[in-house]
Parts: C-alpha cells; sequence; structure tokens
C-alpha cells in the first residue's frame, strides 16, 4: 500500500520477485518508529490485567476494612423464616 503515484520505471512482480536485493526502505522511513504503545501493551497484557486486578483487590479490601465490614464473615444467619423464629443449631 502505498499512498503516492507509481513510478513508471519500477518492475511489476506479479508472476516473479523483482530483481536484487530489497529492503524495506522507502517513502514512510520518515514516519517509522522503533516502538509503539501498542505493542507494549500487546506484549505486556497479562501483566497489566495482573497489576490492575491486584490493585482493584487491594482498594477494595481498603474499602471494606475503612467501613467495618468484614468480608470473610459472609451475610448474616437469619432470624425468622416466613415469619417464624429460627433457632440456633448446637
Amino acid at each position: 500500500m502505498f499512498d503516492g503515484p507509481r513510478d513508471p520505471g519500477s518492475a511489476i512482480n506479479l508472476y516473479e520477485p523483482v530483481p536484487g536485493h530489497q529492503a524495506a526502505r522507502g517513502a514512510f522511513d520518515d514516519r517509522a518508529r522503533t516502538t509503539s504503545w501498542e505493542l507494549q501493551l500487546t506484549v505486556g497484557a497479562s501483566s497489566v490485567a495482573s497489576a490492575a486486578s491486584s490493585l482493584l483487590g487491594l482498594v477494595i479490601r481498603a474499602l471494606t476494612a475503612r467501613s467495618g465490614v468484614d468480608a470473610r464473615a459472609g451475610p448474616p444467619a437469619p432470624t425468622r423464616v416466613d415469619g417464624n423464629p429460627v433457632r440456633a443449631h448446637r
């Protein structure tokens, strides 16, 4: 893909390769970069996801500790079911 006009003297390599050494150089050299944030994010996606989930867990733990809720306690036991008192199991 090229966004300029085709050079009339260039060979067309439809059925056989163009002779000589062909390198990755051309009109896009001035726009080329050595790396990109998209590539780095793709390569390190599992690290980013792990760090984000760890941070979210720490935030949730800090918020529940601050509010005085024990996350390990579970829901409170019912005292009444259908209007009848519930006896404690021994």
